[in-house]
């Protein structure tokens, strides 16, 4: 029903192997006729409209890990399921993967993107479109077991996967014409410690690994022929090196370190690639992630447990690294990556709503960060419902007001640009009073107290009417 077909889902989701599957005839997929009829595979979790034939096509949750049981059961080749599920795709852009994506990697050049599956434990390979991005299977190979990381040479010959399971690196050439990785060629286990990062150096002729496990950094000497690695050095470092930042001009490599809460500043020979002096400055709580802007004179430290980013500026001449400033991350944010933009992102307050309880008012304020004047901005009325509490949706779309008298949820979107706020939606009936909400930091769920029965009601927000479903009371 509609392009996202999700009502169509919902009566598909609970078919049984033997079941029928019907043609969409209609081209904008608004109906399904009951024309020609097609086996469904078992338990099926997933549909996709074929724009092109106007087809209702289903597969298995993701087929990405299952493949080889589709090889089994359709009685074809590995790659005539891929091309099968390449013709599946939803819109241009959209490209089939293994089970369990855990990084994609661009190449120098940007031709190319690389991408590893944790649950089946392949290194699948893509054209990069120049001009609109669109990614095109290029092919895939086995790897060892849990790849978790790839990192490319930056001459573009060779790919480096890290595993967490088989605790190895493997090393992949790369085809210079078509940009696809291939085959493993080496494979350095290193038994009980897994590798958590690599960085590789500008020339693509040193690679190092941390390993979080035993705090230690080994360098490697990379063969031009086939990209072997053979270490060369091994250094201690501060509890639990988690991630790797090697400048541009090769002389220095920054390692986050998550148990020490520390960034531990490693001055290295740029020719030989040997560490030659170490500094430590302290970071906030767990750094897990840390990168360097094009130049080489900030680094950006993502931490797990404050929920921070803080710059570090690298001074041009001494090479010290002092703090700087900090803002807040997402929770559970894993992972930072730096853009060239044309001006700096900074947080600011742009709307300030208030609740007026015994009023029954909702008023809504412009704020200037140049005066601190506040502006008001038309709000809808409350008058005769008891507005008990409210809550802003953190990605600025809804307030979501509880209603005590009423016992009722109201929804009123967010103006663009105005702040202004309007209630579109009927409101949420309730069985008793609520007391408190709450949304989370993604702005995906709404929850509301209940205190009379002690519950907590779990809604789903739409994300673009804000519209509330209820999915669970505990």
């Amino acid at each position: 029903d509609g392009e996202d077909g999700l009502h169509v889902a919902s009566y598909i989701r609970g078919c049984r192997s033997g079941e029928k599957l019907y043609s969409v005839v209609n081209g904008s997929g608004s109906h399904i006729v009951f024309l020609s009829a097609d086996e469904v595979v078992e338990h099926p979790q997933h549909l996709v409209f074929d724009r092109i034939g106007d087809i209702v096509k289903l597969f298995e949750k993701a087929l990405t890990g299952r493949i080889d049981t589709l090889c089994a059961s359709l009685g074809i080749g590995r790659n005539a399921v891929l091309s099968l599920l390449l013709e599946m795709r939803i819109e241009a852009g959209v490209e089939v993967v293994g089970e369990g994506p855990r990084q994609l990697t661009l190449n120098a050049g940007g031709s190319t993107a690389l991408v590893v599956t944790h649950e089946d434990n392949r290194l699948y390979s893509y054209a990069v479109d120049s001009l609109s991005g669109q990614l095109t299977y290029l092919g895939d190979t086995l790897t060892n077991t849990g790849p978790t990381q790839v990192a490319v040479d930056p001459l573009d010959r060779f790919a480096y996967v890290l595993h967490d399971q088989s605790a190895d690196i493997t090393v992949h050439p790369i085809d210079p014409v078509t940009g696809a990785a291939g085959p493993m060629t080496q494979a350095i286990n290193f038994w009980v410690t897994p590798p958590s990062d690599i960085a590789i150096n500008s020339t693509g002729t040193i690679v190092y690994i941390a390993f979080a496990g035993d705090n230690t950094l080994q360098g490697f000497q990379v063969d031009p022929i086939d990209g072997s690695l053979s270490p060369f050095t091994v250094v201690t470092l501060p509890d639990g090196p988690r991630s790797l930042a090697l400048s541009p001009y090769d002389d220095f490599l920054y390692v986050a370190c998550e148990g020490n809460d520390v960034l531990e500043i490693l001055k290295l020979d740029a020719d030989t690639g040997y560490v030659t002096q170490s500094s430590s400055t302290p970071t906030d709580d767990a750094p897990i992630r840390v990168t360097l802007d094009a130049t080489g004179l900030f680094a950006f430290v993502l931490h797990a447990e404050a929920h921070t980013i803080r710059t570090f500026i690298v001074d041009p001449s001494s090479h010290v690294v002092s703090a700087g400033a900090t803002v807040r991350a997402r929770p559970l944010a894993t992972d930072i990556s730096v853009y060239q933009g044309e001006a700096p992102a900074q947080p600011r307050t742009e709307f300030l709503y208030i609740l007026g309880e015994s009023a029954e008012d909702l008023s809504g304020f412009r704020f200037d960060s140049t005066t601190g004047q506040l502006v008001p901005i038309s709000v809808d009325s409350l008058t005769g419902t008891g507005p008990t509490d409210l809550v802003v949706d953190p990605l600025g779309r809804f307030v979501f007001v509880a209603h005590q008298v009423t016992s009722e949820l109201s929804v009123f979107q967010i103006s663009p640009g105005s702040g202004s706020l309007f209630e579109s939606l009927a409101r949420t009936s309730l069985s008793e009073p609520p007391t408190a909400l709450g949304v989370d930091a993604g702005g995906r769920y709404l929850f509301v107290t209940l205190p009379q029965s002690a519950q907590v009601l779990a809604y789903s927000i739409h994300t673009s009417t804000g519209e509330l479903n209820l999915i669970a009371a505990e």
